[in-house]
């Protein structure tokens, strides 16, 4: 696995005198250390697999706010899991399937003073497939690719809605 620290600016929502809006803030610091471990292989000729874990610990380490000082900062999750298949169709060559799943683990929103709004976690899944071709000595892959095939709808951070299910179609040249 990997170690991993990450040092980088405190950002919130602060309350204003009103209490009905909020102030987008920079103050202090936070450090997310974690490890992810990723693992792949291939199952069978045609069979590839990829499984990943990452953990974090994150904290507020610097900040004008005494009340958030080592608390957890807003849209970090602790964990996200993810696990990805391609299956290479032995019976129609240059063709791929592909699908994964990929879970995020539950976080802190916002901090509004004492109140936390903490939001649930969310897993999603893809699926896909390709194919890949020469094309006048080139090689061609097409791929569609429908991911959050199950319209999950999530929180993806505080002020974002994650994506719908998005169904997308490219086509990419190795010149």
């Amino acid at each position: 696995g990997d170690v991993f620290r990450i040092n980088k600016a405190n950002t919130f929502y602060e309350t204003n005198d009103n209490g009905a809006t909020y102030t987008f803030t920079q103050d202090g610091r936070e450090v997310h250390d974690g490890i992810e471990f990723t693992a792949t292989g291939k199952i069978t000729d045609d069979v590839t697999v990829l499984a990943g874990a990452t953990f974090i610990d994150p904290k507020i380490t610097q900040t004008n706010t005494a009340l958030y000082l080592n608390t957890a900062p807003a849209n970090v999750a602790r964990n996200l899991i993810k696990a990805s298949v391609d299956y290479a169709l032995p019976f129609l060559p240059g063709v791929t399937l592909t699908g994964g799943v990929y879970r995020t683990g539950s976080f802190i929103g916002n901090q509004f003073g004492s109140a936390i709004e903490h939001l649930s976690g969310y897993t999603t899944a893809d699926l896909g497939a390709r194919f890949t071709t020469a094309i006048n000595n080139m090689l061609v892959t097409f791929r569609l690719n429908v991911t959050n095939i199950t319209d999950n709808a999530y929180w993806q951070w505080s002020d974002t809605l994650g994506a719908p299910r998005t169904v997308s179609f490219s086509m990419s040249m190795d010149l």
